[in-house]
């Protein structure tokens, strides 16, 4: 495998101005995240999930979010492995490092997350893991249908996990202005 000459990144739509002039900065821990695919999805049966929607729902609790491409000549550093325990973590990447300039950055679109798609996805994927044993001989759609039937709950309670982080985050900010 050659070396990886692209990585993307996930950030929230309102960093999109500081970004662009400021280039990605890192997070609290020192490190920018990033991904290495822009996969067409995460295919399990009829539920397909983009890399970045999974991302961005999942770990960093956006509905809506901006991605942007970067250039690995950007990179001070050589990457290592994010440290998650989440589907594809071979995908997710980190480096130690202040900022990524503008200039190796790409802003590539605002998008929404398919967030159905995404928690039926986790769902199934969850069932999968700890239920296999049950599932060996038999037909995947029942199942998938079963988990359509009680997902609007599952879509409520992660809503509501997402926008108290938002909120809290929110009244953190407020607290260091």
């Amino acid at each position: 495998m050659g070396k990886i000459k692209k990585y993307w990144h996930i950030s929230p739509v309102e960093n999109k101005e500081n970004i662009l002039s400021e280039g990605i900065k890192c997070s609290e821990d020192g490190y920018v995240y990033m991904i290495t695919s822009l996969e067409e999805g995460i295919d399990l049966f009829d539920v397909k999930v983009s890399m970045p929607d999974m991302i961005a729902f999942n770990q960093v609790f956006l509905n809506k979010y901006d991605l942007y491409e970067i250039d690995a000549e950007g990179l001070e550093r050589k990457t290592q492995p994010d440290n998650v325990a989440e589907i594809l973590p071979d995908l997710q990447k980190r480096v130690k490092q202040n900022v990524i300039q503008p200039k190796y950055v790409k802003h590539l679109g605002t998008f929404e997350t398919n967030t159905k798609e995404v928690i039926i996805f986790i769902e199934y994927f969850q069932f999968l893991v700890f239920n296999s044993h049950l599932i060996i001989n038999s037909k995947h759609d029942p199942i998938i249908s079963e988990i359509r039937l009680v997902i609007d709950e599952q879509i409520k309670l992660k809503f509501d996990r997402m926008k108290e982080y938002q909120d809290n985050k929110s009244k953190n900010v407020k607290k260091i202005l």
